[in-house]
């Protein structure tokens, strides 16, 4: 039994047994999926640099 279910954002989704399966992705959700994301370090690294004085 395969339902398939439209989001209001515009991702479509098909509904298998147990789980969700995206068919199609609104170009919001493909953005912030896709888009850069700056490095940032652990705060545990932060902290030990700042021991050694």
């Amino acid at each position: 039994m395969l339902t398939v279910k439209t989001l209001l954002c515009g991702c479509v989704y098909e509904e298998n047994d147990w789980m969700l399966v995206r068919i199609k992705e609104c170009e919001k959700h493909h953005k912030q999926r896709t888009r850069k994301r700056e490095y940032r370090p652990k705060a545990e690294c932060n902290r030990n640099d700042t021991r050694g004085e």
